[in-house]
């Protein structure tokens, strides 16, 4: 599925199309998804490496639309390549709970 904002053509996704207004709570809950996946990034930039605990500090959970920390870190973070994705990021390795920033890639 992919968003498409204001007067450009919404792309076909079999015989369904997604077309978002900017402005609407849908963007906008997105959009402070991904400021919560920055505030986190800058966090570990800041300490070099960090806990999950450190990075969800970070987070206004009210502004993910999640209702706890626990579901904003399954839902945003966990398995997927969105902080782990940054650059310099340097998730855990298996069996540990570090993230560590490494510097810019």
């Amino acid at each position: 599925m992919a968003l498409v904002a204001g007067p450009v053509p919404a792309p076909v996704l079999g015989d369904r199309v997604l077309q978002v207004d900017v402005g609407s709570p849908f963007v906008e809950v997105l959009e402070a998804r991904v400021d919560e996946i920055v505030a986190m990034y800058d966090r570990l930039r800041e300490l070099g490496e960090a806990e999950k605990s450190d990075l969800l500090e970070a987070v206004d959970v009210e502004a993910t639309g999640y209702a706890s920390t626990s579901s904003v870190w399954s839902n945003m973070i966990k398995g997927k390549d969105t902080l782990a994705g940054c650059p310099g990021v340097e998730p855990p390795r298996s069996g540990m709970s570090t993230w560590r920033y490494s510097g810019e890639e």
